[in-house]
């Protein structure tokens, strides 16, 4: 039986916002979940982030409406997760609609060039980042990001890829891709998924950037691969690689997944290297301008590391941890 009513407000992530809402019903609380943007195409997805204030008429409408939806339902907590598209008249219409409620605010992107995000952290009474720098410097708690339950297991098996990559191509990836699978020892053997959310994508960076320089239109894809098949990849990778966003500092989803699947991790992340799982047999950290693998590295096997370390960084840790206690008594709903 939940003991706790929660509303859920984040981004459509891969998944992620249903796993998260699946291992919070686990934990106890009953969940309706809204989307962090009313609206999901690459587009808009794009406008919403690089010029928010053009969405936020729209926005505020759209959340106007889904609280009156929901008018009739008690919360104890409200966990908006990025929070994009939830401007101050929403902030303000939450407090007036759920006095009593606990609201809390998780990212896993950089506040650092976020002002109007920084600015509405003053709306909740608990704020997390996945940025320890980012979380130092806001005065909020620190809080990594987490592996799901999908890409856990005990023990590797053999692979078939001595390395792979899946990801979106954003900022210098392509780059580093690049120049990585050049240094490769031969005859090693990788597995490669480039992303890019639209066909138009790839065209406007071609036209608009140099960050795909030399590219062909065939190396990428455009459909996000299912997560079932990206953990099919890493379960049978030897090493995952991980290339954070430059202007971030946070450990990536990426990092945590290829330490629950106890798989080896390649990454341009130093931050990596103060982790209390850091082992130098099990993560090679490389230099984003000239990356090269530490030789042996993709020959030798993953070392287990204490079990208290997975669990710190499961997901039902992160929602433990994040979402607080439970209430005494479920609100009614």
């Amino acid at each position: 039986m939940s003991h706790g009513r929660a509303l859920l407000v984040a981004p459509r992530f891969f998944g992620y916002e249903q796993e998260i809402r699946d291992q919070m019903e686990r934990s106890g609380w009953a969940v309706d979940m809204l989307p962090d943007r009313p609206f999901d195409t690459a587009l808009l997805k794009a406008v919403a982030r690089t010029a928010p204030r053009l969405t936020e008429p729209a926005a505020d409408r759209f959340y106007a409406a889904e609280l009156r939806r929901l008018a009739a339902t008690r919360y104890d907590l409200l966990l908006v997760i990025q929070g994009e598209c939830v401007f101050e008249p929403t902030l303000r219409l939450l407090r007036t609609a759920y006095p009593t409620a606990r609201m809390v605010f998780y990212t896993w992107d950089s506040l650092s060039n976020k002002p109007q995000t920084r600015r509405r952290l003053r709306f909740y009474d608990q704020c997390f980042s996945f940025d320890e720098s980012d979380a130092a410097s806001c005065r909020i708690d620190f809080r990594p990001l987490f592996f799901t339950p999908g890409f856990e297991r005990a023990a590797p098996a053999e692979p078939t890829w001595d390395i792979s990559f899946v990801g979106t191509i954003h900022s210098d990836r392509y780059r580093i891709v690049k120049a990585l699978q050049a240094e490769l020892p031969d005859p090693a053997r990788g597995c490669w998924y480039l992303y890019l959310q639209a066909p138009w994508m790839y065209a406007a960076r071609k036209v608009l950037t140099n960050t795909i320089a030399g590219a062909t239109r065939s190396e990428f894809r455009f459909e996000p691969l299912p997560k079932a098949r990206v953990q099919e990849i890493f379960f049978r990778s030897r090493a995952v690689l991980d290339i954070e966003h430059p202007a971030q500092h946070g450990l990536t989803m990426r990092t945590l997944e290829a330490l629950g699947s106890r798989t080896k991790l390649v990454t341009t992340n130093a931050t990596a290297s103060a982790c209390d799982f850091f082992d130098r047999q099990n993560i090679a950290i490389v230099d984003r301008r000239r990356p090269r693998i530490p030789p042996g590295f993709l020959t030798t096997p993953f070392r287990p590391l204490a079990e208290e370390i997975y669990d710190r960084y499961r997901l039902a840790t992160w929602v433990r941890e994040v979402c607080g206690p439970l209430p005494e008594r479920g609100s009614p709903g």
